[in-house]
């Protein structure tokens, strides 16, 4: 009957409404994975995907900002949805083998990597979430070149002075 279909359609209509305009799940920011490099690295070659490294020291003030600021926003959520994301504390065993298999010469450091270990970009210090993602996007897109150590923090005082001269670096 007429009263039938009209009443299924306002019905319809009404849980159309109800979905459409509810809640997104919040997103809970980057997603850690609990993998070694190499775990990271046939994980990513088997899902076609890129590998997200954040070296980080528990000392470094700007790798606390990252974790508190930056890591566990929604922008970050997306940027690496579908990337292999590990963190890698620089003072562990694996921490030390990641920063000479990968030069590291600071903190803080993030490397995006191709399936095959190879660098796609390596980011320095510190940046807001919407910066971080767009340079993350950006590279997974295939833009931009690799960043450069900053030369100006590369040989100064305190642990980069240590770190230079561990990683000698030319500043004309």
């Amino acid at each position: 009957t007429l009263k039938t279909i009209l009443t299924a359609a306002m019905a319809a209509a009404f849980l159309s409404s109800v979905l459409l305009n509810a809640p997104e799940t919040a997103a809970e920011g980057v997603i850690w994975q609990d993998v070694t490099i190499d775990q990271a690295l046939e994980h990513a070659h088997e899902n076609h995907t890129n590998v997200l490294i954040d070296v980080y020291a528990g000392w470094c003030s700007p790798c606390q900002r990252l974790d508190e600021e930056v890591f566990p926003t929604d922008v970050m959520a997306l940027a690496t949805d579908g990337l292999v994301a590990l963190r890698v504390n620089s003072e562990s065993p694996e921490g030390i083998a990641v920063i000479e298999r990968f030069d590291i010469v600071g903190y803080l450091t993030i490397l995006l990597l191709q399936p095959d270990g190879s660098e796609i970009d390596r980011m320095h210090g510190f940046m807001p979430a919407e910066e971080l993602a767009a340079r993350v996007m950006g590279y997974i897109d295939g833009g931009g070149e690799v960043d450069p150590f900053p030369e100006a923090v590369a040989c100064g005082t305190g642990s980069s002075a240590v770190l230079c001269a561990r990683h000698p670096i030319d500043v004309d």
